[in-house]
This record gives C-alpha cells, sequence and structure tokens, in this order.
C-alpha cells in the first residue's frame, strides 16, 4: 500500500535511524529522499550546496545498500526553503512526486533534547495532506533495524471513535503489507453519568465485537478493548502493555473539520514511545 515514500532529512542521528527503518519497511518500492534548506538558524553557517548533494548521495547509497527486501528505486532532492517555507517545500515534493507515505523522525539535529515533538514533524502533522509515518530515534534502542523495521506494521492497535474518518482510516490501515494483528481501543472520556457511560462502554462493545469479526475474516488477529479516561493516556498505555509495533489513527476524529487535527491525535504523536501512522481522511 505505501509504495512510494518520501523521507525529509537533516543528516542528523534520528534521520540515519529513520533511513535505517526505511531499509527494512515492507511493501517500500521507491524512496524519494528530501533535504530542505534553511537559512541560518541562531547565526549558525549553512553548509554548502556541494556538500549537502554529497550527504544526500551518501545517505542514498546506504539506502541502496542496506535494502534486503529486493532493490527499490531511491531518488534524492535538494530543496531551498527559509523557516516554515521547509515545510511548504516538502508537500511540494510530496505532491510532485505522488508519494503515498511521509515518513519522518519526531526530532532534528536543530532542536534540544528532551523536545518532544519537532517544528517540522509538528507542522507536517498540521498541515500536510498525506499520510504520516512518525517515528522516534529512542524506539530502536534494543532493537535492530533489521528485527523491529522489517514487522512495524505487524501488530497495530487502532483507535476506534466511530467518525467517518476513522472509518476511513480503518480501511486503509487493513490494506497495510505485513499487518498480522490489530488490537482495537475506544475510550469512554469521563463526566457522564454513571448510567450513560455504560451505556456508551456496552455499544461500544457491540460495534468493536463486529469490526473485530470482519478484520478476523480478512485473516488479521484482532482483539479490542473498551477503555474509560483520557484518550491520549489511555491508548499510549495501551500501546505498551499489548506490545504494539505501530499506534495507527485518524489525523480527524469525531466532529473535526476538514484539514484540522484532532487534539487525541496529536497528543498522542507527541507523546507516543513507539511509531505513530496518522491518515489522513479523503476529500
Amino acid at each position: 500500500m505505501f509504495e512510494k515514500v518520501l523521507v525529509p532529512t537533516d543528516f542528523s542521528t534520528h534521520s540515519q535511524r529513520v533511513l535505517e527503518c526505511v531499509a527494512y519497511c515492507p511493501g517500500i518500492k521507491e524512496v524519494v529522499l528530501v533535504n530542505a534548506v534553511m537559512a541560518d538558524w541562531m547565526g549558525a553557517p549553512i553548509s554548502t550546496l556541494d556538500e549537502l548533494e554529497a550527504s544526500l548521495d551518501e545517505e542514498k547509497r546506504f539506502l541502496q545498500e542496506a535494502r534486503k527486501d529486493g532493490p527499490f528505486e531511491v531518488k534524492s532532492r535538494l530543496e531551498v526553503g527559509v523557516g516554515r517555507n521547509v515545510v511548504r517545500a516538502l508537500r511540494r515534493v510530496a505532491d510532485e512526486e505522488g508519494v503515498s507515505l511521509v515518513m519522518m523522525g519526531a526530532r532534528g539535529k536543530s532542536l534540544i533534547q528532551g523536545i518532544l515533538l519537532g517544528n517540522v514533524a509538528k507542522d507536517m502533522l498540521q498541515y500536510d495532506d498525506t499520510d504520516l509515518l512518525i517515528l522516534r530515534y529512542e524506539m530502536l534502542e534494543g532493537h535492530e533495524a533489521s528485527d523491529f523495521c522489517s514487522r512495524i506494521f505487524s501488530r497495530v492497535l487502532i483507535p476506534i471513535d466511530f467518525s467517518e474518518p476513522c472509518s476511513q482510516a480503518v480501511a486503509k490501515i487493513r490494506k497495510i503489507e505485513g499487518l498480522t494483528e490489530a488490537v482495537l481501543v475506544h475510550v469512554v472520556s469521563e463526566g457522564e453519568t454513571s448510567e450513560q457511560i455504560e451505556m456508551r462502554v456496552k455499544r461500544a462493545e457491540e460495534v468493536l465485537s463486529l469490526l473485530a469479526g470482519d478484520l478476523e475474516r480478512q485473516g488479521i488477529k484482532t482483539t479490542y478493548h473498551v477503555l474509560r479516561g483520557s484518550p491520549a493516556e489511555e491508548i499510549k498505555a495501551l500501546a505498551r502493555v499489548e506490545k504494539a509495533t505501530t499506534i495507527a489513527m485518524s489525523s480527524l476524529g469525531a466532529g473535526m473539520l476538514k484539514h484540522a487535527l484532532g487534539s487525541t491525535t496529536y497528543e498522542v504523536v507527541r507523546q507516543a514511545d513507539r511509531p505513530v501512522l496518522v491518515v489522513r481522511p479523503r476529500g
């Protein structure tokens, strides 16, 4: 499904780990490797264009040599932008190249240690229309890229809120190559009467049971949970308990407007300790 992928790079350690992951991800046939050049940041000098081109060529060779799941095409592009125009440049390249997914690290080399979501990743999350997979450097600690990334979509946690964007996301997620197990979760927020909460829990269990059965018939082993509390917190905690390899969710939730970003999605991406696939709705 995700055959052509755009990978932004800033040549940082985080970017290098993303490249290692790309090399082993199932289903990828083409990679567009992009470096978007920013103007001076805090007075630091910019590398020459020749140096940047050389670095791109080096990363291109690394991807081609590291790929073990059959050869794939790697194209490199050097784009010039300033400030937020970096994100605009990445969006333009994604459109021009017709990619189906953007894969990127949560942080870059210009960010101080401890920042949970870098500016470029944040803006791509909020303003882009392409499906986005956010990866973290820490996720590979204790894992070889060949092991973790080859099964990155094998056990996916899918938050369900019964909205139309969510239904579209599930329809797309179930087609991902390598998906063998799914964990469905619906979180009932507190703040209503006990009777109302119980009714919502019962209804959620009925709907999730039907969806789980549908996925099982497709050959995807599926379990489901109905939890109570803060959606983002419960989703992150369950992902750890269930040892999910990825959290996959719609960029929008119930009642959200086009091009808006659901607060739950944002908080999960910002804080999750594992990859998060953000699926954009059609239209």
